[in-house]
């Protein structure tokens, strides 16, 4: 039976209704379905310092808080663009090669939340190490405490936590 067929037979409004039924099933398919991965590998494409896309999922970095891109923090009584910096130092981390995520879950915007790795190396832990994040919740509090005290990154002048910053700025700390 011919589409045209169909809709005359069944109805346009039936039709319009069945049509609606199927996208919401795909799109539920599509969003359970990725529940399921645990991890990812390849080329990502940098959001910022603790978010990217690897292979069409939204990754957010787990147990780090990078600078927001517009975020400027202060060093030697100047400004500096840190969130900039973050980016640019997790993409020099990456240096082109492909990386792995292990992802645990799924934060509140549905972005898989993961630790990611280049050539065995934990990108998580070594933005926090250099500095270019903070700890977000207890995983890497040691790795802050060891780039405040070396005064890396961030903690080489004054800045706001980035989930104060979005705080203060876009009216949610929400990473």
């Amino acid at each position: 039976m011919q589409l045209s067929s169909f809709v005359r037979a069944a109805g346009w409004r039936r039709t319009i209704g069945l049509l609606g039924l199927l996208a919401a099933v795909l799109f539920a398919e599509r969003l359970l379905g990725t529940a399921d991965v645990s991890e990812a590998h390849g080329y990502p494409r940098l959001i910022d310092g603790d978010s990217l896309k690897l292979n069409g999922y939204e990754v957010r970095m787990l147990g780090i808080d990078a600078p927001e891109g517009r975020q400027n923090c202060q060093k030697n009584g100047k400004d500096w663009a840190c969130g900039r910096e973050a980016k640019r130092a997790l993409l020099r981390m990456i240096g082109g090669r492909k990386i792995l995520c292990r992802f645990e879950g799924r934060d509140k915007h549905q972005r898989m939340l993961g630790t990611c790795e280049v050539a065995g190396k934990n990108l998580n832990k070594e933005m926090v190490q250099q500095g270019h994040a903070v700890a977000f919740g207890r995983r890497y509090n040691r790795e802050e405490g060891n780039a405040r005290a070396a005064r890396r990154g961030v903690w080489a002048g004054t800045f706001e936590r980035p989930q104060e910053w979005r705080r203060m700025n876009f009216g949610s700390a929400d990473g």
